[in-house]
C-alpha cells in the first residue's frame, strides 16, 4: 500500500471537470470531498477516506455516469472511473488498463471527459 497523500492537480482537474457535467447537487457533493479526501493507492484503485465521514460497511458502489480517458506513457488507452460509496460520497478511483501494464503511467495531458457507455 502506498503512503496517505492528498489528490494531485490532475486527479483533482479530472473529478473537477466530471462535477462541471453533474447536476448541482451531486456536483455539489462531490467538489466537497474533493476538499475532505484522503488517497492511497492500492494496485489499479486509488482509495479515499473522507476526513470527518465515516464510511459505512461495503454494499457496492457505484459509478458516476462520466469517465476520462487518457493514454499512458506508451500510448495505450486507460480508462478512469470515479466510484462512488451506497451514501453517493466518492469511495475510490479506478483504473483500468486497456493495453499496458498500469507502470506505463499516466499522460494527464491526453485526458478527455466522456459519458460512461450504459
Amino acid at each position: 500500500m502506498s503512503e496517505r497523500r492528498r489528490f494531485s492537480p490532475q486527479e483533482r482537474h479530472f473529478l473537477s471537470d466530471i462535477a462541471n457535467k453533474l447536476d448541482p447537487e451531486t456536483a455539489h457533493q462531490l467538489r466537497n470531498d474533493i476538499l475532505l479526501a484522503w488517497c492511497h493507492q492500492v494496485g489499479d484503485f486509488l482509495n479515499i477516506d473522507l476526513e470527518g465521514y465515516s464510511r459505512p460497511d461495503y454494499r457496492g458502489h457505484s459509478s458516476l455516469p462520466y469517465e476520462g480517458t487518457v493514454r499512458d506513457l506508451d500510448g495505450g488507452l486507460v480508462s478512469l472511473l470515479a466510484n462512488l460509496d451506497q451514501n453517493s460520497r466518492i469511495l475510490e478511483l479506478e483504473f483500468i488498463w486497456w493495453e499496458n501494464d498500469s507502470d506505463a503511467g499516466i499522460d494527464w495531458a491526453t485526458l478527455s471527459i466522456v459519458s460512461e457507455p450504459r
